[in-house]
């Protein structure tokens, strides 16, 4: 072994100390670097970054010699003609994006909203406590207050805290637009304030050609040479021909006695009156006008609204315009020019009235809170108009939006019924089960209130109405039809005799003067059009309803984003009305043909949201002059067939509201002739149980079908029919009742009432609706924040 060797057990331990010394392993001195620990300089930094770029510039420049230098980042060219598939984002397999409701803006925000509420009532409630007790509180006790649910807290609160009771609801305001007029009120106050929809402009020479039509006299008339006056009107005396056989059927059927020459002795006696002229001192209900000279000539008077708008002394240089008709924009009207204008009127009109009513303006109205009402089968275009029109013009903080037949259900407290509205210009119909309308029971009939009053005023005129030169397109004239009409039309069987009555005519700057006059069945026959409107059709088309003057539509319909379809709510019994298809005319096998269609699936719509498809689809300016009593049935039918239980109880809460439906007798009426025009199988009791044999008759029949290559439509056969009818005579009939406006509150109102009893209840929390959600969602909210379906 040579003796530089050193055996391995010989090798010094680094920790080994030799003569008391210990000793260390050499260790190895970098190349150009620094000792361990030390920090390297600056320069020898310097030096290596300069040597790598040298490196790589010489790298480059052999490259661009080679003539392999990567040049698609220069000419754009792919690396490869292949399709490049992108790497597989993990994120796909599986996601939950929209998927909970904190992900929804909205429900996000009403969940915050909840949580404060609960924390300030918390919070208020510890306060009372500390004041009322001066004693610690027991730990105990206080955990189980902690642990009691949310309800009972908030139940507790409304008990003790009374001060929080009034204080509810007096922030929110409680709109209904009607055709006629506009009911405002705070949710707190019993009766709403009514503002006539209407707003006079003075005329200019612009605009002078469209009023050439308020000179002819309506309705138009003849005076014969005996000085008689005549309707020349084929069409009506047609149908009051149809409406006289059955009235005069109906009082044999309830041996009312009628007196023969009835109307030959009103006819004559009508015709010899002479008026009589009251002194302005003696006339304890003078009307006052307004003189419109003053108003015309006055710079600071740019228009009138309101009643103050009716009560001008000559219309010579002003003209009316009504921004809503028939629970929609007026956009239809020729003195519109622009959907601008429509808005315009109708936010001077609300203005005005929360101003002068309320003391509300632009400056403080950011405090208060509006509950819209809308009609059942509402234009999409006008509930996003009219949100707008609130949010962002007058400046209100939250609105929340309500239908009318379930806003009737809350004013009168009931739950499930059939509501019938009567209005003015239309007459709507709908089912409501637990706050919600049920799917194709909604209906809108073209006519209402305003078409009783000129059937009316044609049949006193027929009977020789000593005030012959009574004018309806004449706004005095009109009021004073309208009083008639409240006072002297009936249902009742028994008040049908020759009676005399009175009225006052009062004109501007004219002496009042009483008339007399009889009356026999006119003040029956004329509101029977409701059960009989053929004989409106008439008087529609001289209001250009059908055609006319009107123009087209100002305001487009509502198209869905997504599928670019009309997307406006839509129900069945509408467009079996609209295409004179109902149920109530059809005959039992027809009837039975019609459920028993195989896309029985397909032409059920969801009354609220499902867009119109092209067998459904019907025009806007479509009408429908259906008889009440028919399309009542039709409603109730179409939302509940299926299920015999709901069809007797909404026959049995049938309730009629709306300023037009304060007729007497009106209930016993309409009791009858729903009885008469049912058919005893859309009144049987089995009627869910028929409809279930159909559906079982017309399964079996398809799956025996489905070996043959050209396929038979299902028919009714004659043995299925014959079963149908042992059921139906094994069944009962249906009861019908009639409810009255409870609560003895005004029906005309009632919608009114029902809104303000939603605008206090914990649910509209919810519901509410601010410019900051408004401006990011659309009409989108109303998904969310809705009692119905949008």
């Amino acid at each position: 072994m040579s003796e530089l060797s050193t055996p391995l057990e010989q090798t010094p331990d680094p920790d080994s100390k030799q003569n008391g010394v210990s000793v260390q392993p050499a260790q190895k001195k970098r190349k150009g670097g620094a000792q361990p620990g030390v920090k390297v300089s600056a320069e020898i930094l310097a030096k290596r970054r300069e040597g790598r770029l040298k490196a790589m510039a010489t790298i480059q420049s052999q490259i661009e010699k080679s003539g392999i230098k990567r040049m698609d980042t220069e000419n754009n060219l792919p690396i490869s003609n292949f399709q490049q598939i992108p790497l597989i984002n993990q994120k796909n397999y599986y996601t939950d994006y929209l998927k909970k409701d904190d992900q929804i803006t909205l429900l996000r925000n009403i969940k915050e909203v909840n949580f404060n509420l609960n924390q300030a009532k918390k919070t208020n409630r510890v306060k009372q406590s500390s004041v009322t007790n001066t004693a610690t509180p027991d730990v105990n006790t206080m955990a189980d207050d902690d642990e009691v649910d949310d309800d009972d807290d908030d139940e507790e609160d409304d008990e003790n805290n009374t001060s929080e009771k009034v204080r509810a609801g007096s922030d929110v305001i409680v709109i209904h637009p009607g055709s006629t007029s506009i009911r405002i009120g705070l949710s707190t106050d019993v009766y709403p304030k009514v503002w006539k929809n209407v707003i006079a402009y003075r005329k200019t020479s612009e605009n002078n050609d469209l009023f050439e039509e308020n000179d002819k006299v309506s309705p138009s008339r003849i005076i014969d040479n005996e000085q008689s006056i005549i309707i020349n009107d084929e069409e009506f005396h047609k149908h009051k021909k149809t409406i006289l056989a059955n009235f005069k059927e109906r009082m044999r059927y309830y041996k009312r006695r009628i007196l023969p020459n009835s109307n030959e002795t009103c006819f004559n006696f009508n015709k010899r009156q002479v008026p009589e002229q009251i002194a302005e001192h003696n006339d304890i209900h003078k009307f006052e006008f307004l003189n419109s000279e003053e108003l015309y000539n006055d710079e600071n008077v740019h228009y009138i609204v309101g009643a103050d708008a009716l009560r001008l002394d000559n219309y010579d240089k002003w003209y009316l315009r009504s921004p809503l008709k028939s629970g929609t924009f007026n956009d239809t009207d020729p003195l519109y020019k622009s959907t601008q204008e429509v808005l315009g009127d109708l936010e001077i009109i609300i203005t005005n009235a929360l101003s002068k009513e309320f003391n509300i303006t632009k400056k403080n109205s950011n405090n208060y809170k509006i509950v819209l009402i809308v009609p059942n089968l509402y234009e999409k275009t006008y509930v996003e108009n009219m949100t707008t029109l609130f949010l962002h013009n007058l400046n209100f903080s939250k609105i929340a939006v309500l239908q009318e037949g379930i806003s009737a259900t809350f004013g009168s407290g009931i739950s499930l019924g059939c509501i019938v509205d009567i209005g003015s210009h239309t007459t709507t119909i709908s089912c409501i089960d637990e706050g919600m309308i049920l799917n194709n029971s909604q209906i809108t009939l073209n006519y209402g209130g305003d078409d009783i009053t000129k059937v009316f005023i044609k049949l006193l005129l027929e009977a020789q109405f000593p005030y012959t030169s009574i004018n309806l397109n004449d706004v005095n004239d009109f009021r004073l039809a309208n009083e008639l009409k409240e006072k002297f039309i009936t249902f009742q069987d028994a008040d049908i005799a020759i009676q005399i009555y009175n009225f006052m005519v009062r004109k501007p700057n004219k002496l009042t003067e009483k008339y007399e006059f009889k009356v026999f069945d006119e003040v029956m026959i004329s509101a029977m059009g409701l059960f009989y409107p053929d004989i409106f059709k008439p008087t529609a088309l001289e209001d250009g309803i059908n055609g006319g003057n009107m123009h087209k539509h100002l305001f487009p319909e509502h198209i869905d984003y997504f599928s670019g379809k009309y997307d406006d709510p839509i129900s069945l019994g509408q467009v079996n009305l609209v295409k004179n298809e109902p149920l109530g005319y059809m005959s039992d096998k027809d009837v039975l043909s019609y459920f028993a269609e195989s896309d029985i699936a397909n032409k059920s719509t969801n009354g609220n949201s499902n867009p119109r498809n092209a067998s459904n689809h019907i025009s806007r300016d479509a009408k429908n002059f259906t008889p009440l009593d028919i399309a009542i049935i039709e409603s109730i039918t179409q939302c509940s067939y299926a299920d015999s239980s709901k069809l007797k109880k909404l026959y049995e809460n049938i309730l009629i509201v709306g300023g037009s439906s304060k007729i007497s007798g009106f209930d016993n009426l309409l009791y009858d002739r729903l009885n008469i025009w049912r058919s005893k199988l859309l009144s049987c009791t089995n009627l869910g149980e028929i409809f279930r044999i159909i559906e079982q008759e017309r399964q079996s029949f398809e799956e025996s079908q489905k070996d043959k290559e050209e396929k038979e439509p299902f028919k009714i056969t004659k043995n299925l029919l014959t079963k149908v009818n042992d059921v139906v005579e094994e069944s009962n009939i249906l009861p019908v009742g009639i409810l009255s406006s409870s609560r003895d509150i005004d029906p005309e109102i009632l919608c009114w009432k029902g809104g303000s009893v939603y605008g206090r209840l914990k649910v509209v929390n919810e519901m509410w609706v601010d410019e900051k959600e408004w401006d990011l969602m659309g009409t989108r909210c109303f998904q969310y924040k809705s009692m119905f379906n949008f």
